[in-house]
C-alpha cells in the first residue's frame, strides 16, 4: 500500500457575537453571520450557505481534473444548490439532552449546468467519479446526508 500524502489547511478566525471573521492560509477572508430574523447583524453569509458554496467550489474544482483526465474541456459551469436540515436537532430542548434529530444537513440537492465538448456519456462518468473522489461531496456522503446533485449539459 502507498505511503498517504497528507495535506494540512489551515484557517484563523474571530467571533463577536454571532460574527466569525476567518483568514485563510492565503489571506483571504471570509465572514459569517447570522441573519437579523435568526439574531444576527446579517453581515455575512450563514455557515451552512458558506458550506454549500465550498461543496459547489469543490466540486468545480474536481471537475475540472476529472474533465482533463478523461480528454474534453468543462467551459463554464452555473450552479443552483439547496440544503435542508431539521431545526429541531439544533433548537431540541433541553439542550443538556441528545435531540432525537439530527442538526447536519439531510440532504443538499441541485443542479449543475455545465457548457461543455463531452458526450452525455462523458457526463454521467463524471458525475460518478465526483461522488467518489471530490473530497467534500465524499465526506457529505459519509455523514449520511443524501447528495443529489446533477451535472447536466447546459440546454
Amino acid at each position: 500500500m502507498e505511503k498517504a500524502q497528507m495535506r494540512i489547511y489551515s484557517i484563523k478566525s474571530e467571533s463577536s457575537g454571532y460574527q466569525l471573521t476567518t483568514k485563510s492560509e492565503n489571506n483571504f477572508s471570509v465572514k459569517t453571520d447570522l441573519s437579523q430574523k435568526a439574531g444576527g447583524k446579517g453581515d455575512g453569509a450563514s455557515s451552512i450557505e458558506l458550506f454549500l458554496a465550498s461543496l459547489a467550489g469543490c466540486e468545480n474544482f474536481t471537475a475540472q481534473i476529472i474533465a482533463k483526465n478523461l480528454g474534453f474541456t468543462i467551459f463554464q459551469s452555473s450552479f443552483d444548490i439547496k440544503g435542508e436540515r431539521n431545526d429541531r436537532g439544533l433548537n431540541h430542548t433541553p439542550i443538556t439532552e441528545e435531540s432525537p434529530y439530527t442538526s447536519r444537513l439531510s440532504r443538499i440537492w441541485g443542479i449543475v449546468n455545465i457548457d461543455t465538448d463531452e458526450t452525455d456519456e462523458q457526463i454521467y462518468q463524471l458525475n460518478n467519479i465526483l461522488k467518489k473522489i471530490c473530497p467534500l461531496a465524499r465526506m457529505v456522503i459519509d455523514s449520511g446526508c443524501e447528495l443529489e446533485i446533477e451535472w447536466k449539459r447546459l440546454d
